[in-house]
C-alpha cells in the first residue's frame, strides 16, 4: 500500500494530521497522529493479506501513561459498542480487548493492555482503501477514549508529546458534544455517506481539486442542545455531510432546518 495515500485518507476521515511509514517490505503501513511521538504513543497498523483488509492499534513500549489516561466512562464504551455493531452490519469485524479479554463495557480499573483491531472482506471496492478506512476507525475509537481531543472543537487540538494531554482541573468532557465530535463517528459518517453535501451536492474535491479531497463538515441531525442528556449517537443515521454554506444555512433557525428541507428549497429555486 502507498503510505502517503493511506495517511491522506485517514487524515481526511478523522480530520486530524496523520503521518505514515511503510513497514519494511510487508506492504503494511504504520500511522501515527502528528505530535504523539514514539515511544510514549501509539500507531494504527493497516495491511492487506489475501485481499482481506486488517487494522489494529499498536502501543509503544513506554505508553503506560497513555493507557493510564484511557477513559473508564461507561458512555464512552457504549459508543464504541455502537460503532462495532454499525460496522458489523457492513460486514466488518471489530474486536476490543481489555487485559486480554473481550471488552464488555467500561473497565473497572485502569487497563494494563488494550487491543482494538478490525478485519473486513469485500467491504469496499479496493482492499487498500478498506484497510485505510479500518485504520481510521480503530484510531478514532482509541482517540475517543483519550484526553487528546477538545470535545468542543471541530478541529484537532495540537497534541503534546507526552501523556499530560489535559490541563489539571479543566472540565474535559461534555458528553453529548464528545459523542458528536467522536473521530470514529466522523469517519463512519463519511464512509457511509461520502463527502458530497447532503443538501446541495457540492463537493470540495470537485471544486478545489487536491486541496479539497476528503473535506466536508459533519452535521448532527438531532441538535446537541435538544438532547435529553448524554446518549449514544448512531453516526450512520444521525450524522450527515454538509458543505460550509449549507451547514450555516440549516443553523440559521433553531432548531436547525433538516437538510432535506434545505435541499427541497434549493431544488424549488432551481426550477424558477
Amino acid at each position: 500500500m502507498d503510505a502517503d495515500r493511506v495517511a491522506s485518507r485517514v487524515s481526511h476521515l478523522l480530520n486530524v494530521s496523520v503521518l505514515a511509514d511503510s513497514i519494511g517490505n510487508t506492504g503494511a503501513v504504520s500511522l501515527r497522529v502528528d505530535g504523539v511521538d514514539r515511544p510514549r504513543g501509539f500507531a494504527a497498523v493497516a495491511s492487506v493479506r489475501l485481499s482481506v483488509a486488517h487494522a489494529h492499534i499498536a502501543f509503544d513500549t513506554l505508553a503506560k501513561p497513555l493507557l493510564d489516561s484511557v477513559s473508564r466512562d461507561e458512555g464512552d464504551w457504549q459508543q464504541l459498542a455502537n460503532t462495532v455493531n454499525n460496522l458489523e452490519g457492513m460486514g466488518v469485524r471489530l474486536e476490543i480487548k481489555v487485559d486480554g479479554s473481550r471488552a464488555a463495557g467500561a473497565p473497572a480499573e485502569t487497563p494494563g493492555s488494550l487491543e482494538i483491531s478490525g478485519r473486513a472482506v469485500n467491504w469496499q471496492d479496493d482492499a487498500a482503501e478498506a484497510a485505510s478506512s479500518l485504520a481510521a476507525i480503530v484510531m478514532g475509537m482509541l482517540l475517543s477514549l483519550l484526553p487528546l481531543d477538545d470535545p468542543e472543537a471541530e478541529t484537532q487540538a495540537e497534541p503534546t508529546g507526552d501523556a499530560a494531554f489535559a490541563e489539571e482541573g479543566r472540565k474535559r468532557r461534555i458528553a453529548t458534544n464528545w459523542y458528536e465530535r467522536s473521530r470514529s463517528n466522523r469517519a463512519l459518517a463519511i464512509i457511509a455517506h461520502g463527502t458530497a453535501c447532503t443538501s446541495c451536492g457540492f463537493s470540495f474535491e470537485r471544486a478545489y481539486g487536491e486541496l479539497g479531497i476528503g473535506y466536508v463538515e459533519i452535521h448532527h441531525l438531532t441538535p446537541v442542545h435538544l438532547m435529553d442528556g448524554p446518549r449514544i449517537v448512531n453516526p450512520i443515521e444521525e450524522l450527515v455531510p454538509l458543505c460550509s454554506n449549507c451547514h450555516r444555512m440549516v443553523h440559521r433557525i433553531d432548531p436547525p432546518m433538516p437538510p432535506h428541507v434545505l435541499r427541497e428549497i434549493l431544488e424549488a429555486m432551481a426550477r424558477t
